[in-house]
């Protein structure tokens, strides 16, 4: 049960990655902000193309009907 050898550079090596990787993120999190120097008329369009998406309404026809309901319950007052 003696000591593990380590190969030398292995934690220096690591450390580089992790930096760079790190580096990398931050870069694009950098890159999705929005500036004050960004179109805003651009933003709200861009915006507003989403918007409509998500309100669009869609309508199938040519639909069959719906299966027969069971264990269906019924409340006296």
């Amino acid at each position: 049960m003696g000591k593990k050898q380590r190969k030398p550079g292995k934690g220096k090596e690591k450390t580089e990655r992790k930096t760079a990787k790190a580096e990398e993120k931050k870069a694009r999190r950098e890159s999705k902000k929005v500036s004050i120097e960004d179109d805003i008329d651009a933003i709200l369009a861009s915006i507003q193309k989403e918007e409509a998406k998500k309100k669009e309404v869609h309508v199938e026809e040519n639909v069959p009907a719906p299966s027969p309901r069971s264990n269906c319950t019924v409340y006296s007052s």
